[in-house]
């Protein structure tokens, strides 16, 4: 392999001692063996390398296993860091989703359901992205062994459920998150750094991933990741097989036109920083929940067909949800409590409680146990008319 360099011929040395040095570059990952291996840059340099490329084509596999039931994809995607633009086609259990992100508008198009949902507003979140990797940069700086950073490579989703309903959209929190570099891999022939990640010793849910970033560009290649989570064990893969950061790419790859005779569903997605800010652009009921001290407003998400609300401390979530869509089936346990009947689920992602009532759709979901859940739930008032 390239990116091991033995001993020049005219070094004399016994078998053994050449043996055991081979055993060395294999065991450590040809980490800190070889002066000439790439360093590791800080942060301002990652991300300088990540938003400087100008465009690329990767093919990707994904790969994930709950208990014992296993999903794959393929992903085809054209990307440009720099802006967030990108063209994605999944292709999982025979179905395709295509996915056009540009400055304005994010397209999801399902020929198998003859539909395209057009999605208007704040819909890229590159600086999000690069925020994440500068964090994560500097996590591996820190003397702190429980760094506060969240996972960084997603789930392994395939994306085949974008647009649905960004509103319910929930993420994992793994918690506190210990991160140690693990030197210089090969991944499709490409040097990439490496970096672990796990879970603090006293963590609700256990979590590990290992994430490969091109040495040149700190465009990820491959992330690992195994957890547990609600009692079920997940594991699962996301690995680049073919990248080309010099592509010849016409600018209508990020521009979509529907097929005749599809249906067309338009919704707009706003981003708001304050809960203010929010409540005064929306003209629906905007959920007012009393979460925990500990715990401050983040941001808030707005489409047409309600809102999300999210507070932090550290590393974990609470989203708060509403949507005029009252269609969604939930299964889980049913719970009476203080005049409400909710639908709560513990599933591997985190625990949520559902509930409708003067016509929306309401949730809440975080890293809490059901009575924090339920008090959450309660705080939240119900319209006294229907609201769209």
């Amino acid at each position: 392999d390239s990116m091991f360099h033995g001993p020049s011929t005219s070094t004399r040395r016994r078998l053994s001692v050449v043996v055991a040095l081979a055993v060395l570059v294999l065991s450590a990952g040809c980490s800190g063996v070889f002066d000439d291996e790439p360093e590791l840059p800080d942060a301002d340099e990652a991300v300088e390398q990540f938003s400087s490329v100008g465009v690329y084509n990767a093919t990707l596999v994904t790969e994930q296993t709950i208990d014992n039931e296993s999903v794959e994809a393929t992903i085809e995607q054209t990307v440009r860091p720099g802006t967030g633009e990108r063209y994605q086609v999944v292709v999982q259990n025979g179905n395709r989703t295509t996915t056009i992100v540009n400055n304005t508008t994010t397209w999801v198009y399902r020929p198998a359901r003859n539909e395209a949902t057009r999605i208007e507003g704040d819909t890229q979140q590159r600086s999000g992205q690069e925020e994440n990797l500068r964090k994560l940069i500097d996590s591996l700086e820190t003397d702190d062994s429980d760094s506060p950073v969240a996972p960084i490579a997603p789930l392994f989703g395939t994306g085949s459920t974008a647009g649905e309903d960004p509103v319910t959209a929930v993420n994992f929190s793994a918690g506190p998150m210990r991160t140690s570099y693990q030197g210089v891999e090969t991944v499709s022939g490409r040097d990439t750094h490496v970096i672990r990640m796990e879970s603090a010793e006293d963590a609700e849910n256990e979590m590990s991933q290992t994430l490969y970033y091109d040495v040149e560009y700190f465009v990820p290649l491959k992330a690992e990741y195994e957890m547990t989570a609600g009692g079920r064990e997940i594991r699962g893969q996301r690995r680049v097989e073919r990248v080309d950061f010099s592509p010849a790419v016409d600018e209508s790859v990020f521009e979509f036109d529907p097929p005749e005779n599809v249906t067309v569903r338009t919704t707009r997605l706003d981003r708001f920083e304050s809960y203010d800010e929010l409540a005064r652009a929306s003209d629906g009921h905007v959920p007012d929940p009393a979460v925990p001290d500990s715990f401050e407003f983040d941001s808030g998400v707005r489409t047409e067909q309600g809102t999300t609300l999210r507070y932090s401390e550290g590393v974990t979530t609470i989203a708060v949800s509403r949507s005029s869509r009252t269609d969604r089936e939930v299964d889980g346990e049913r719970i009476e409590s203080r005049g409400r009947t909710y639908t709560f689920t513990d599933r591997y992602r985190t625990n949520a409680l559902y509930w409708q009532c003067s016509g929306n759709s309401y949730s809440v979901s975080a890293e809490l146990d059901r009575d924090a859940l339920l008090d959450i739930g309660a705080s939240v008032e119900c319209p006294a008319t229907p609201e769209g």
